[in-house]
């Protein structure tokens, strides 16, 4: 087993514990693999993997997002794994294989990287089944089969040059430039070819010398290089899918290189607008121009090209020499920096060495300096991110008319071009820009080629295709798992550990919209009493029968009618709350309450009163709360006063504290409501009012439409209210993280969990568990037994199990009859279950 280390440096094994967010079967989740990751490395791949990782993960549409990268600490030991999360998103996770000692371009296949990649993999949850490669140096060619084989997972590759095709990346020769045989450095290759490149990049540098191994090194390295490309046409077969983020690129990998051209999608990078936003570059007419280049040190890049341009200019114009300066920006290269800094100082150049930032700053740091980007790349360049980034933000760019450079600049339209490689072209184009000031102006006004408002392809549009792409290449496999997919069995308890009562659900001094009995749409009162039937009331008899027939058995708790306000509970035989109350105490077992938070009751009770008769026997006790405004809670509870019941909920708490801190039973406080979108905006104002109270649990359910005047309520009847309901649960979690609790725990958020927004009629996680089949149980006024807590009429469709008030059944032989024992077992077939808003994701049972 691979070694981990925690974010503390503490070596151990690393826990993938997941958020309150739940995988949906539809949305996929995403593994990010690339060679490095921001901020220990910086180039074009880790940029865009970073700000692929970020927005895939804030766009909600998947269920998990996270990354395997590569560090280099020489101080620890190679391929042990270092758990961290993004710099801008610290619910992403990364996980980082050290590789510090090793031999780049050489090491192909490595089965070292390979088995951290695979026990990452078995261990990730939720399990990624897409799994999107941005480059393979320094890991492993083997980890797209991997990904397959563990994962069952579709596999993408975002081609970022050209590794795949050539054993150096990028089709430059970097064997040894030997003037003996006028050898430049540097040339470009024309395509590959295994002797080729045998003998142009390899035995002149990682050869003995000696003549009389020469062509067996030759054969060796030839021998080499055709096993690392086998094995790269190998990986390219097990990819799904290649990404080409520029028509150049596209083409050399379909036509020189022979992928399938509909295994090779065209897809511009995408870009985070806001942060390539608010340029001001402040300069008069007669400042100098400053030239500017974005970048690493490398030799591929050309900034002696550029160097050598500027010496030109200062030569043939000596009096130009202060009209212009340049400014390198990129982290020194321990080989290449002095050198290059010896160049400009010999040339007279003034020029101004910068260190590396942070993308994020890219505005501030590079483009409010700047007049022009100079991308002078000798090499066959893809898709330059800054090429983008400086149209983003009108900075013209200097480029060549080579690869993917060209095909973002036009001549004399958003930039200008000089011919590849060509250090007097490039001289040329500068020294154009210097003598034509009003042309920075011409070119500034516009940016991108390819975009009717002139601005980079964002990274939303992005993202949004991308996902498109994911979700097509899974289709197929995700509609076999959701109809394969099954909750976990039920493991029925002995005997019922809480029985509900409804004690009298006819009886409230409320009118709530939603409620079944009580709402002003409900027709169930008001038939009632045009049929001057009486109000349902239990006979306390029934409850004290049941409880004493299930209180040694593993009963632990009763609750009274849920529908309704059961503080007026009074039985045909005059008897009260107060004997419930009483019952609790001489079974020992423990009472929980609903209450609308007024106190009405035929006894005329205070909140006071009340409190100090319920606190030995309360175990929870819910006050309904459905708004954090007066006007919200009113209109969703008709009949009541916010004021008074802020009033009360606040007098109930401090007697709930005076016993806890004499010791006595602590009771557990929750504000209850009903999800709508009434009340959605209040929702996480209502979680900071239970936080600043010392309230321990906000509890919600989503809405049982019962009546038509309410459906529009519903938060589950389209995408765009699942999007809504998604983005409160993201905020009012949020707010439970960074607000504690007087006590200093954090409050309970329960059924505050995420919806599928594109699922249809799977807005429920396919392996969502009953919470209540074999561990509770209802008893209705009459003595009826009930499954469960839903809508009277609606639970009648799972079947008749009995009545606990016939002389033959007791609570215990229904609760082991064959008919409640099939309902445990088979309640996913019953239309009432397949969607119900009680069952519990797998995650939150």
């Amino acid at each position: 087993m691979a070694r981990f280390l925690g974010i503390s440096g503490k070596i151990n094994r690393v826990c993938f514990s997941t958020s309150s967010i739940i995988q949906t079967i539809t949305k996929p989740s995403v593994l990010l693999v690339n060679h490095g990751y921001p901020p220990l490395f910086n180039a074009g791949s880790e940029v865009y993997t970073q700000t692929l990782a970020v927005r895939l993960n804030r766009s909600r549409k998947t269920s998990a997002v996270s990354i395997i990268a590569r560090e280099q600490n020489p101080f620890r030991d190679d391929f042990i794994i270092r758990q961290t999360q993004d710099e801008h998103d610290s619910t992403i996770p990364i996980f980082l294989i050290n590789h510090a000692r090793e031999a780049p371009y050489q090491r192909f296949v490595n089965t070292d990287i390979d088995h951290c990649f695979k026990n990452l993999c078995q261990n990730l949850y939720p399990k990624p089944n897409i799994v999107h490669f941005g480059h393979l140096n320094h890991l492993s060619l083997t980890l797209p089969q991997s990904a397959k084989d563990i994962l069952n997972a579709k596999v993408i590759y975002t081609l970022h040059d050209y590794w795949l095709m050539c054993p150096r990346g990028q089709f430059l020769i970097n064997g040894v430039a030997s003037t003996f045989i006028n050898q430049k450095p540097y040339e470009l290759c024309t395509g590959q070819e295994d002797k080729k490149c045998a003998s142009k990049c390899f035995t002149s540098r990682f050869a003995t010398g000696t003549t009389i191994n020469k062509d067996r090194e030759m054969d060796y390295w030839t021998w080499w290089i055709n096993e690392r490309m086998h094995t790269v046409r190998q990986a390219c077969d097990t990819i799904d899918m290649f990404i080409a983020p520029s028509l150049h690129l596209q083409k050399r990998f379909i036509d020189e290189f022979g992928l399938p051209p509909e295994k090779v999608k065209y897809l511009p990078y995408g870009f985070d607008r806001s942060i390539l936003s608010n340029r001001r570059r402040i300069r008069s007419l007669n400042d100098p121009l400053v030239f500017g280049y974005i970048g690493r040190h490398a030799p591929s890049k050309g900034i002696n090209l550029l160097l050598e341009a500027a010496q030109q200019i200062v030569q043939t114009h000596p009096d130009l020499i202060n009209r212009f300066s340049i400014v390198i920006y990129g982290r020194p290269d321990s080989t290449t920096t002095n050198y290059l800094q010896t160049m400009a100082k010999i040339a007279g150049i003034l020029i101004e060495w910068r260190s590396e930032y942070k993308n994020s700053e890219i505005v501030e740091r590079v483009f409010n300096q700047v007049d022009y980007i100079v991308v002078p790349s000798i090499w066959d360049e893809n898709s330059p991110l800054v090429i983008h980034e400086a149209q983003q933000c009108r900075v013209p760019v200097i480029t060549a008319d080579h690869g993917g450079m060209s095909e973002l600049v036009k001549d004399g339209v958003n930039g200008l071009i000089f011919t590849h490689r060509n250090v007097s072209s490039l001289a040329q184009v500068i020294l154009q820009a210097i003598q034509q000031p009003d042309l920075l102006d011409k070119l500034s006004q516009h940016g991108y080629l390819y975009s009717n408002d002139k601005q980079v392809p964002s990274i939303e549009s992005h993202v949004d295709q991308l996902i498109d792409l994911y979700s097509t290449l899974t289709k197929n496999h995700v509609e076999e798992q959701v109809n394969h997919l099954q909750p976990k069995p039920i493991e029925s308890l002995s005997a019922p550990r809480r029985i509900t009562f409804d004690t009298n659900p006819d009886d409230c001094n409320f009118s709530c919209i939603m409620c079944e009995q009580h709402s002003e749409h409900s027709p169930h009162q008001k038939a009632r009493k045009e049929a001057k039937i009486r109000r349902r009331r239990m006979d306390f008899d029934i409850i004290k029968q049941v409880v004493a027939e299930t209180a040694s058995l593993g009963l632990q708790e009763i609750i009274p009618s849920t529908m309704g306000e059961p503080l007026m509970y009074r039985d045909a035989k005059g008897r009260t709350f107060e004997d419930i109350i009483k019952l609790c105490r001489d079974y020992n077992i423990k009472l929980n309450l609903t209450t609308n938070g007024s106190f009405f009751s035929p006894q005329g009770h205070s909140v006071t009163e009340w409190a100090h008769l319920l606190m030995p026997v309360l175990s929870d006790i819910k006050f309904s709360w459905n708004g954090s405004t007066k006007t919200t809670q009113e209109l969703v509870m008709k009949n009541s006063k916010l004021d008074k019941q802020l009033k009360n909920l606040t007098e109930f708490i401090r007697i709930r504290d005076e016993y806890t801190d004499k010791g006595d039973n602590r009771v557990s406080i929750t504000l209850q409501l009903t999800f709508m979108e009434i009340n959605l905006p209040e929702i996480p104002e209502i979680v900071k009012l239970g936080i600043s109270l010392g309230v321990d649990r906000i509890k919600g359910h989503h809405l049982w439409a019962h009546f038509k005047q309410i459906k529009d309520q519903n938060l589950r009847r389209s995408p765009e209210s699942i999007h809504r309901w998604n983005q409160c649960v993201i905020e009012c979690q949020n707010i439970a993280r960074q607000y504690l609790l007087p006590t200093g725990k954090q409050i309970k958020l329960e059924n505050f969990f995420e919806l599928n927004e594109q699922s249809g009629p799977f807005t429920i996680h396919p392996q969502s568990v009953c919470p209540f089949l074999g561990k509770e149980a209802w008893i209705n006024h009459s003595g009826r037994f009930d499954p469960c807590c839903a809508p009277d009429q609606e639970r009648l469709s799972l079947g008749s199990f009995g009545n606990v008030q016939n002389s033959n059944e007791t609570l215990m032989k229904i609760w082991t009859s064959d008919a409640y024992k099939n309902l445990i077992n088979n309640y996913t077939k019953y239309s009432l279950c397949q969607n119900c808003n009680m069952r519990k994701p797998p995650e939150l049972k």
